[in-house]
Parts: structure tokens; sequence; C-alpha cells
């Protein structure tokens, strides 16, 4: 059977054009990316026996270079075809060269011993390389001016940046972004086998549509091929038809959004997370990519932030949180490169900023990231946004991949889909379950979807003049994660499975039996003995042997290759490696490591929708598995195979194999599309009370309630006081208004800790440590003799702790801070912390007892028929006195005995509160104040009254009247030390697998 073979490279992630002849690349510091190689049988699959790159007319150190790029070597090329990785050329002072590629194929042959024919037959490619430089520019100077919105997504293994840019109109026939997917389809159809009695039909009718240089006319010829062939070709036709118009129009229509992928090098959209620095402390520089060469050279890094820092670093003097934020600020420099090569006269982009991290990375790290990325960058704090970790980001980027192209057929198809709740046709929701597992870590998140349509009562426009308004509802209903639980745990499985086996083959039996035994799995888990022997043999330990850093990444690379290309693939690997002689990994064994690693991050997603689902309604509508790593056979299979097993075992559950969807396609930049798009919607959004507006202008809008997400805690947390941990926040609980915008939850301790050390709960797994404190630091630190621990037994320091309260808080982006102050005298309120009232209000009548007054307070409410009914502003004032108060802030102002409303006022009418009094249920109202209302203001409002008789209404909780040393806490009872909680992680570098120790 004769086939051939196509050789095409790479162009923006789709295939080229295998006829073209150059082939133009961008330049950055001397170095160019060459773009994958291609390489797709043109018919039946071929044997590739050998294949060969070579450079004419060009320096020796060039033609050196090319001769060990896209090489390869006793291949079988199948559907769908075979990648060769590019890689980075130092081009130096040269502007082009010619490059050749010959090749040595064998086509199939079933008759013969092997299954391929005895004939090699040769392949030829000549392709013209050229390049222009570009220069990166240094941090902008220039005031802020670019309109849009840059979203950084620093990854362990890759790094990604999305622009919205609200000057990029959506193409009215059919976005780029979809055009290169139609493109890439149109490419792919020769891959896709037909049934023997229809295969020659189909050679012709994909030789035709191949041959097509314009995508539309190709498009036309496969449409025209469906009407005119006989019935039961024309089926089969019309299947593949539409298989192709639902990858095109599923895929991300980034163009309708006014979303852009940013080429952070030349037209790569990806580039590696290698950090090079350059430099000295406190003058150095920090570059992303490893396209330079630098002093210190890192794969990985982000790992180490927040948790024990990178010893190369620490040994240099370098700090490792500072550096991966000047790596964070260098994607930003690549960003505004990108923005002022497309847009010359523009600014760069010096504000609205938003930066993403894993689910696992604590709160406290993330607050340390906002402000370390704001000191790198020059922007100020406020312009950096870390709302939305990786799982929450992802759970966004497949909310817009569901409304298409088409918001109107969009929408249509959700309707479609989703369940509609009980008592209204209006209503629909699904759960959707995103498993992103990426390169160093898995994120997982659990949504519920509601889709709601807006009605406004519109008597003078008829029905058909009327638009439509929908309301588009995310609920987290919880996330989780792990660190150093990605893709590249399975590289590191291989990595040291490949190492094994070229020390000898009883060594490599173990390791196969230890790693696919999931000893390894535990974060923390012991070094086989037998490594030591294996290290002898193979030595790739490089932190005390510096110069076995190239082995240690030339047998990293070819892990990584192997687990790609062959074992994942469900093919052996064989490898040559001179003297230790070729060495084999069968797939079988890969298999039994990557399932029992799968396995556990299925129980991790297996946990968390069962600790969530609380109704037998509750039913998983669709489980997307994303992420580099989710392309893996193994993946699919096992996530099938858990959640089938598990539900079974649950009589409320069911599991229905087909919500399942892999998804590695968006696994570049998911985490920076989702974000910048929830980030768009959120800014854009119609608020609810423009509903008539919107609905009389026609057509159609989405509404997306994105802040939804924030409103519960997505996991529980336990503080570890005794001999037990004891939950101190539950999973969804919803948080409460703090001081002005602030959304937060907060648990009294009664009695301050010693020490205070808080673990989120990962359903499924140990639970995370996500803050701790010692109070002891802070006396040592501030010199204060009566909180630090006792020396002479005499449990002094236990009195001083017995003295003082504490209050534990969380925000909406799970950042701990413990709250202390001394209690002072004991009375039923004392052991209250102060808050500072600061507003004016009016004052209530002279006479009388205040706490009777106060409970006689109403405030009335609208409803639906526009009646009114009141409700009690402080319906526990019978109880006594609830607050202190102090008027202003200093911390000797005289506390008052006061009252807060337990709720949030209702929203105002247009003229406002209007507070009443009366002197029973069934006597006259008498009008206390009309105060106005917040117009356009956002937050919580809240009514206060102290026992001085003045009643206020304050934006949000009242801040707390604040000290900022023990011994002043100490002096004024109830001035509050708030303290930070500290989120760095203590666990040791063996996950990592850069670690040197290898």
């Amino acid at each position: 059977m004769t086939a051939s073979l196509q050789l095409s490279f790479a162009v923006d992630g789709a295939p080229g054009d295998p006829a073209a002849t150059r082939l133009h690349l961008p330049v950055e510091e001397g170095t160019v990316v060459l773009p994958e190689l291609l390489l797709r049988p043109t018919g039946h699959p071929v044997y590739l026996y050998q294949l060969e790159c070579r450079a004419e007319d060009a320096p020796p150190a060039l033609a050196e270079q090319i001769g060990g790029l896209w090489n390869a070597r006793e291949v079988m090329v199948g559907p769908p075809g075979h990648t060769l990785p590019g890689g980075v050329l130092r081009v130096g002072d040269a502007e082009q060269m010619q490059v050749t590629l010959t090749a040595s194929i064998r086509s199939s042959d079933p008759g013969a011993a092997n299954g391929w024919a005895a004939e090699t037959v040769p392949l030829r490619r000549s392709i013209a390389l050229s390049w222009t430089p570009f220069a990166v520019p240094a941090p902008g100077t220039k005031e802020p001016g670019y309109d849009g919105l840059a979203v950084i997504d620093f990854g362990t293994s890759g790094c990604t940046v999305t622009l919205w840019d609200t000057r990029v109109a959506p193409d009215p026939l059919l976005p780029a972004s979809q055009a290169v997917q139609l493109e890439a389809a149109l490419a792919g159809l020769p891959d896709i086998a037909a049934p023997p009695w229809l295969a020659d039909a189909w050679a012709s009718t994909c030789a035709e549509v191949v041959r097509q240089r314009d995508l539309y006319v190709a498009l036309e010829v496969l449409e025209d091929r469906v009407r005119t062939a006989p019935p039961a070709y024309r089926q089969w036709l019309i299947e593949r038809l539409h298989e192709l118009y639902a990858a095109t129009f599923g895929s991300a229509a980034l163009e309708l959004w006014s979303l852009v992928p940013v080429q952070l090098h030349g037209s790569a959209t990806e580039i590696p997370s290698i950090i090079t620095v350059t430099g000295t402390p406190g003058a150095y520089t920090v570059d992303v990519g490893g396209f330079a060469g630098g002093d210190i050279t890192l794969h990985g890094l982000k790992r180490h932030f927040a948790a024990l820092p990178s010893r190369e670093l620490a040994a240099a003097g370098f700090d490792t949180d500072e550096v991966v934020a000047r790596a964070v600020a260098s994607l930003l420099d690549r960003t505004n490169a990108f923005i002022q090569r497309a847009r010359p006269d523009d600014p760069p982009l010096r504000n609205r900023v938003l930066v993403t991290y894993p689910t696992s990375l604590p709160g406290a790290a993330r607050t340390r990231l906002k402000r370390l990325v704001a000191a790198a960058t020059g922007l100020p704090v406020a312009e950096i946004n870390t709302r939305y970790d990786e799982a929450i980001a992802a759970g966004f980027y497949f909310a817009m991949r569901d409304l298409g192209s088409s918001p109107e057929l969009g929408v249509d198809a959700l309707l479609a889909r989703m369940h509609t709740s009980t008592g209204s046709d209006r209503i629909c929701t699904d759960h959707l379950l995103v498993v992103d597992i990426g390169g160093g870590t898995t994120d997982i998140a659990l949504f519920k979807l509601t889709l709601r349509e807006v009605t406004v009562d519109l008597p003078d426009l008829p029905p058909a003049q009327r638009g439509r308004l929908f309301e588009y509802s995310p609920d987290l209903r919880g996330s989780s994660g792990l660190a150093n639980r990605g893709g590249d745990y399975l590289t590191w499985c291989v990595f040291h499975w490949l190492k094994a086996a070229l020390a000898s083959a009883d060594l490599a039996g173990r390791e196969l039996g230890f790693l696919s035994g999931g000893q390894a799995w535990p974060q923390n888990a012991p070094i086989p003995p037998w490594r030591d022997e294996v290290e002898r043999i193979v030595p790739t330990r490089y932190r005390e042997n510096p110069d076995r850093r190239a082995a240690f990444r030339e047998l990293w690379a070819i892990a990584e290759h192997a687990k790609i290309e062959y074992l994942g693939q469900g093919e052996d690997f064989t490898g040559s490696f001179g003297e230790l002689g070729p060495v084999t990994l069968t797939a079988d064994g890969f298999d039994a490591i990557a399932r029992t690693a799968v396995a556990r991050l299925a129980e991790l997603a297996v946990a968390l929708v069962r600790s969530r689902f609380t109704s037998p309604d509750d039913q998983v509508d669709r489980l997307v598995l994303a992420g580099k790593a989710s392309g893996l056979r193994q993946v699919r299979e096992v996530f099938e195979e858990e959640f089938a097993k598990a539900f079974a075992a649950d009589p409320d559950r069911r599991w229905d194999p087909t919500v399942l969807r892999v998804d590695p396609a968006g696994a570049k930049s998911a985490a920076s599309t989702g974000a910048a798009w929830a980030e768009r919607m959120r800014i854009l959004a119609n608020r609810p009370e423009r509903a008539a507006d919107v609905i009389r202008r026609g057509g159609l809008d989405i509404r997306v309630d994105v802040d939804n997400v924030f409103q519960t805690l997505p996991a529980a947390f336990t503080l570890v006081r005794g001999a037990r941990p004891e939950t101190i926040f539950q999973a969804n609980e919803p948080f409460r208004a703090g001081p002005g915008d602030e959304r937060l939850l907060w648990a009294d301790l009664d009695q301050l800790p010693g020490q205070v050390v808080v673990h989120r709960v990962i359903d499924g797994s140990l639970p995370a440590r996500w803050g701790s404190y010692n109070v002891a630091n802070t006396a040592e630190q501030q010199a204060y003799a009566p909180a630090m621990p006792s020396t002479e037994n005499d449990r002094s320091d236990d009195a001083w702790l017995a003295s003082v309260d504490a209050r534990l808080e969380i925000n909406t982006e799970l950042d701990l801070t413990l709250h202390l102050w001394h209690t002072g005298p004991e009375n039923e309120y004392a052991r209250r912390p102060v808050h500072v009232l600061t507003d004016t209000g009016v004052d209530l009548p002279a006479t009388g007892d205040r706490l009777d007054q106060a409970a006689r307070i109403r405030l009335p409410m609208g409803n639906a028929s526009g009646q009114h009914r009141d409700k009690t502003v402080f319906p526990y004032a019978a109880k006594g006195w609830t607050h202190w108060f102090v008027h202003g802030t200093g911390v000797n102002a005289r506390r008052l005995r006061g009252l807060l409303s337990p709720e949030p006022l209702p929203v105002p009418t247009e003229t406002g509160w209007t507070f009443r009094i009366t002197d029973g249920d069934e006597a006259p109202h008498t009008v206390l104040w009309r105060r106005g209302g917040p117009a356009a203001e956002s937050g919580s409002w809240f009514a206060a009254l102290d026992e001085t008789g003045q009643l206020r209404v304050v934006r949000g909780h009242p801040p707390y009247l604040t000290t900022s040393t023990l011994a002043e806490m100490d002096r004024h009872p109830g001035a509050v030390l708030s303290v930070p909680m500290d989120g760095r992680s203590r666990e040791t570098d063996s996950a990592d697998p850069h670690n040197g120790d290898q």
C-alpha cells in the first residue's frame, strides 16, 4: 500500500502549509524559537526509518545546532501523526539560512513478515528560514493609557498572558480563533479512518478538500460532497461534518469577547517557566522562557513561592519570592512589547493587572504575591488583582466556551441541556466539575451554574419587540487542589524508572514497584534506599556537584519525551544510551504508574462531590478534564472507573459516563483566558435595576454574576487546638459584610492559644497548613515581657494569655487575620472589641430607657404589592448592649455601649431609609429620621445606636479601634491588634523534581 508523509511546521499552534518554501520567524535577544515539525501520513501509516536535518551555507556553529533538531529514527507514524519538538536557535549575526529535511520511509505491507514494505522511499523537503528582530522595552515610564486588562498565568511549566482589549472587534463571519480550529480540522480529515467500503470515496473527498487554498472554498467542497454523495456515504459524511462544526463552534471564540492571547516570544503564546537570573542581589534582572543566558537558571521556581526558598537562590543571596515577582514583571514587559508591536503609539499597560495562582496557595501567600508584584512592576497594589485562583479561572473558561461564538445559540443550547428548576421554566441549573491537571499542580472546582431569564412587566411594549435578558450565575460549591501533583509528577516517575533501568534490570523492577504501588505519592515520601546505588551508576544529583546538572536535564528531557510520545500513547519506549546500552520502558509499566497517580486525583474529585452534594437532585452534569496531562489515555479511563465505582455505592447518585469530557486543547491558556473573560463580564455587566432598559433595546444580553462565586467559603478550615482539630469555618458558609465593601467570616476563639495553627480541609487527602501565628514571636520582636513564654515554670505567660481574647477572620481571597484585644473588666459585653463610628446621625428623644427605645425602632420595607411591613432594626435590644463603640480613632476615646443591627439594612427606596419609633405594635409610628440612600455606592449598610442615644447608618461593619503593639493593647482594653497569619508552607522541597537531589 503506497503511502507518503507530509512535513509541515506548526504556525500559531496549527499545521502550516506542507508546500511552503519559506518560514519567517521573530528573533529576540539573538535567539529564534523554532516551531514543532508535524509528520502526517497522507494515507495508511508509514514507517519512518530516518529523518535528518541539515543547514545549507550556514556558519558552522549554526549548522551544528540545526543538525541536532527535528531528527527521528525508526518511528511508526499513523493517524493523527507524529510531532517533533522545535528548539531554541542562537542565530548570532546570521539573517537567514536554507534548511533541508531528508527522510526515508516505508509503506505498510500486510503481506510482509514485519508489516512493512522492504523498499525504502526517500523524501526531501527544503525551506528557507528567516527572522526579524524586535526589542523588548524596559518597564514603561509613560502614564497609564492602554485601555484594557492583562491576566498573567505564571505556571509551573508554562506561562501565558491574555489581554482584554476593548478595541478588538469580533469578526462578523467567523472569529479568527475558530477559523484556526476549522482549518486544523479540515487538514486533519485524512487522519479519520473510514469504513473499508467507503475508504476510496473518503480518500477522494479528503484530497479535494485539502487541495483548496481558501478555507471557505474547502468547506464548500465538503458540503457539496454531502449533497451529491450516495445515501450510505452521505450519512457518514454528515456525521463527520457535524463533528467538524462541533469542534469549531465549541472552541473558544476569543475575539467575540475582545480577548487576545499575547505572543510572548515571537509567535509563541506560551513560553516555558524557565527563569534566568543575571546579576547580584540588589542589582539583578530576571527573564522568563530560557531564551537568554544568565548566572542562574531555574525550572519550576513557582513551587517555591511562599514555601521553602530555592536553595540555589538562597545560596547566592537572593530572596526567592522577590525573584518570582520579578518573573511576573518580566511577563508584563513582554506583554507591553506585544502591545507596542501592534500599536506603536500606545503607552504600555500600567494598570489593571490580574495574576492567577494555584488553588493550593494559602491566602497569606496570595496577599504577599500581590505586594511583591506591585513592587516589581511599579504599579499600585490596588491595581494588582488576585481574585481568581486557577480552579475558578478554569471554570469561567468553560462557562465562556458554553456560550460559544453566538450568545443567542449558546443560550438556547444551555437551556436545552440544563435542568429546569421545579416551579419555574425560566430558571435552569446544572453542575460543572472541572479538574485541571497542569504541569505542577492539580486544581479542582465544583460549580452550580444557574441560567435565569429576567422578566420585566412592560405593558406598553409588544412581546415581539422585547429583547431577552439572561443572568448566568456560577455558584462555587467547593474547590480543592494539590501542589506538586500534576504532569511533572508522572515525568518524575518516568525519570527515576529510566534512571534505575540504566543501572540494572533488578533496580528498575524495584523502582517500578515503588512507583506503581503509590509509596511515592505522599509529598514528603521517604526516598527508597536503592536510589543511592542508582546514583553511583547514573549520577544526576547536581546539588552537591553542579557538573551533573547537564546529565539531569538531558535525562529529564528524555523522560518527558518518552511519557508524551510513547508511554502515554500505549507504546513501549526504547532508547540507546551508549555504554549503558539500550533500555526499554514498557507501556504496561507506565500504565500502572499513571493509573495509581491519576486514581489519587480522581479520589480527590469524588470526595469533593460527596462532601458538597447534600440533595438527591444534586448530580454531576459535566466533568471536564483539562490541563496538559489530561490528554493521557489513563486520565480519562481512571476517572471514568473511579466515578462509576463511587457512584455505584451511593443510592442517591447516578453516573453517566457521557458527561465526561477531556479538553487538553484549552490547557495552554485556560486560566488566563478564563480570568480575563470573568473580569470583563464583571466590569461590563448591566446592573439588575437596568433590566427594563436592556429589554426595551431588543436583542439578547447576558449578565454574568461573577461576584456570586465569592459569596461562600470554598472549603472548610480547622483550628488545631486540643487533641483533635475543630472546624472553625464550614465549607459553603456565606461571607458576611465587613468594613466597607469587604466580605469576611470571623469566629471568636475566646482565649488566645499560645500558638494558632489553621488548616484547609482537602476532601480526600490530608489537610493543608493554611496559616499559623505564635504570639511569642511578636512579644520577642516588641520586647514585651508579659507575653513572653515563662522560663521559671511559673506559668505567668498562661495568665497573660487568659487575659487576651482572639478573633480569627478570613476574607474572600482566603487570607487569614488574627485580631487580639485585652478583655478588661468582666461583664457580659466587656469581652468584645471596640469599633469606631465616624459618621454623624440623629439623637433619640432625651427621655426614656435607651434599650427600650432601641427595641421599638422600626424600618418600613416595601413589597411587590406596594404595601409595607416593618422591620425591627435592633431585635436583640431587650437582652442588653452588644457592642463597644468610640467616636473617632484615638485609643483614649471614651468607650460607649451600643447596638448594631444584626443584618444589613434593606435596599433603600429612592428617598432613602425612614426610621420610625412606636409605642406598641398597634400604636402609630413617629418618624425619627429620614436618611438618604447610598445612591450609586455599593456595600452593605447597618444601623448603629450608642448609649447616648445617637442613631447612625454605617457602611459595612464598623472598623476596629486599632493598636500596633501588645503593650498598647494591654493598656487600652478593647483596642485591637491585628496580625496576619503566616501562610508559608513548612514542607520540604523533596517533591520538587528540580531540587538537585533527583
